[in-house]
């Protein structure tokens, strides 16, 4: 490769480009119930692939982290309890990242 500066001056080097497969998406649903909640929800993360790790953050409408979870998951299908009881009546946002490469949200309520 070649690489010229604004003032004409140019530099040369060999480098390696190793170029990755394209990665594959789990298909995912995520359910979360009940929903409005009052002491603890349960989210349910149905997949095609079977062993990943599941990262849970939970977000006040003022977009303050209040709870983090972390699971590895060994099934298809995965039940998370997620307890709220300690946390103030509202809305909440519920982002879930399964393998680092696919986040969906959710909303919910606490009564």
């Amino acid at each position: 490769m070649t690489v010229t500066d604004n003032s004409g001056a140019t530099g040369k080097d060999t480098m390696q480009v190793t170029v990755q497969p394209e990665i594959q998406l789990s298909v995912i649903s995520l359910k979360l119930f009940p929903n409005p909640a009052k002491n603890s929800t349960m989210l349910e993360i149905s997949s095609d692939s079977k062993e990943s790790w599941v990262f849970v953050k939970l977000y006040n409408l003022n977009g303050l982290l209040v709870l983090t979870k972390e699971v590895y998951r060994t099934d298809y299908k995965t039940l998370i309890p997620i307890d709220v009881n300690q946390l103030q009546a509202g809305t909440y946002f519920i982002h879930v990242t399964v393998s680092s490469n696919n986040t969906q949200v959710l909303k919910m309520i606490k009564r």
